[in-house]
């Protein structure tokens, strides 16, 4: 099954289904995807032993549970064939993704894969905004952008913000100075990618990565200097790509309108939501907001769930660096620690983009999880396995929270 994983990885990224006529005519992701459903079904002992593992599974089916509440069948078809693959794929990671060495590998493929969408916007960006796809910039800017999944430039960019931590965890591993330089070149690529796509999101969630870096590096105050460091060369180079970009008032305010529009949805169904894939019936825009997004279509039900699968990931993964760090003479700079940087970008770039139930999300979730579960054997250290009264506060406050500020920002927001 791990074969099948890379391939279907491969098409995910590199997508020649979407461009060269031989692909087009073969199915090859549903055939890929039913033959690793068919695996799965076939193991006889699954992973579902970690909170996140439960969450997901509950979280998709509350997304069923809001259709039928509505009484809307059809809704249930397009969470089967829009949010089922991405959950799938979740589970085929952490029942495939079985061992570190397995995992170095997937990582290493997602390096590679996003150094070819990389590859493709630097020729197209010199090559009078046609990549060797047939892909253009998007309309009217000179932004780039892939194909399929990626043919929106902000889509694009987060790809290059996963796959930059996982270029500096094999940075960091003890190899020869010449890998490491490679890793290094490979994440000041991704990052070039970034300047080139133009989405300031991306821009907003590198900033954090590298505020979360530095800060639990070097403390707040030296952490802070330390980060306007590391970022005044990117602020450099990229400035005068995204003086290019528009600042158009009545775009930011669409998206503050389409935020109070989805707790308008919320209230009026506040346990099930309006149902998956509803929000543009309510409203002519999207969400532009992958919280908003989540608790207006799935309720407070969905959104419990959904926030409790990230919360554990990142939990998890807090565990985890503290006994990497006794493993690795007190230093911080460990694997956990660079997939939780690669996490807190996903989520601030989530922030602006309506991506809740896209298939990178639970990808990185995903490799997390079976990261998780690697370390786990390897450490010997116990990762809580039960729900816990005090986690489960903790999610509350997450979801309340969340939504709360949400609605002070937009109430400001529009006065």
């Amino acid at each position: 099954m791990f074969i099948l994983l890379i391939l279907y990885t491969f098409f995910v990224f590199i997508r020649p289904q979407d461009y060269i006529p031989f692909f087009s005519k073969i199915p090859v992701m549903p055939v890929l995807l039913i033959l690793m459903f068919i695996g799965f079904l076939l193991l006889k002992d699954k992973r579902f032993d970690l909170p996140q593992d439960k969450f997901i599974f509950f979280f998709f089916i509350a997304t069923f549970v809001a259709h039928l509440f509505h009484l809307y069948f059809g809704g249930l078809a397009y969470v089967l064939s829009k949010l089922f693959p991405a959950i799938l794929i979740y589970y085929i990671m952490t029942n495939t993704l079985v061992n570190l060495e397995r995992i170095e590998k997937y990582f290493q493929l997602i390096i590679i894969l996003s150094l070819i969408l990389a590859a493709h916007g630097i020729h197209q960006y010199f090559n009078g905004g046609v990549g060797w796809t047939g892909q253009t910039f998007a309309k009217k800017t000179t932004r780039i952008r892939y194909i399929g999944i990626f043919s929106d430039p902000n889509d694009l960019s987060l790809v290059f913000l996963f796959s930059i931590p996982l270029s500096l965890y094999f940075y960091i591993k003890k190899e020869s100075f010449i890998r490491r330089l490679v890793y290094l070149v490979l994440a000041a690529i991704f990052i070039y990618g970034i300047i080139l796509t133009q989405s300031r999101g991306a821009m907003v969630s590198l900033a954090s990565m590298v505020a979360y870096f530095a800060i639990r590096r070097y403390g707040l105050k030296k952490g802070v200097i330390i980060g306007l460091i590391l970022l005044l060369p990117v602020l450099i180079i990229g400035s005068k790509e995204f003086s290019r970009i528009s600042t158009d008032e009545e775009s930011a305010y669409g998206r503050i309108d389409s935020w109070y529009e989805g707790i308008q949805m919320l209230l009026s169904s506040p346990l099930w939501g309006v149902g998956v894939g509803m929000f543009t019936e309510y409203n002519p825009l999207t969400a532009h907001n992958s919280f908003v997004l989540c608790f207006a279509e799935t309720g407070f039900l969905g959104y419990f769930f959904w926030i409790g699968a990230i919360y554990y990931n990142f939990i998890g993964l807090n565990y985890s660096i503290e006994y990497e760090k006794i493993d690795n003479e007190n230093n911080l700079l460990t694997p956990s620690f660079f997939l939780a940087i690669s996490l807190i970008g996903f989520l601030t770039a989530s922030f602006f983009l309506s991506r809740t139930y896209t298939i990178i999300l639970y990808m990185i979730m995903g490799l997390i999880t079976s990261y998780l579960y690697a370390t786990n054997q390897d450490l010997g250290w116990e990762y809580p396995s039960k729900l816990e009264i005090r986690d489960i506060k903790n999610i509350l406050m997450l979801e309340f929270g969340t939504i709360i500020a949400i609605y002070i920002f937009v109430k400001f927001s529009v006065h």
